[in-house]
């Protein structure tokens, strides 16, 4: 091999190397994406049926300390505080009278 060849050689698989890979790039911040919406989204339905929750419960049990011992029970729910409650407790519609 000729000096100029071998420069020419180490040259091109150095930009090999170091070349950018749009694909494995782009897959990755797609599925990065994936996630981070996954995870928005479980969060967002958790807060629903927190609030759907709390709404059901309101009619029948008599107080938000009572409410809230209920929700913990309830393994999905075992780790939400008196304030998440009370968010939905304070603006859940009153029982109309019948």
């Amino acid at each position: 091999m000729k000096k100029g060849e071998s420069r020419l050689s180490t040259r091109l698989f150095s930009v090999c190397i170091t070349e950018f890979d749009e694909k494995v790039y782009t897959d990755g911040i797609r599925e990065e994406g994936r996630e981070e919406g996954r995870r928005e989204g479980h969060e967002e339905g958790r807060e629903e049926g927190l609030k759907a929750l709390v709404e059901s419960l309101k009619d029948f049990l008599p107080d938000l300390d009572s409410l809230y011992a209920a929700i913990i029970k309830n393994e999905a729910f075992a780790n939400v505080t008196k304030q998440q409650v009370m968010k939905y407790y304070k603006n859940a519609p009153e029982k109309a009278d019948e």
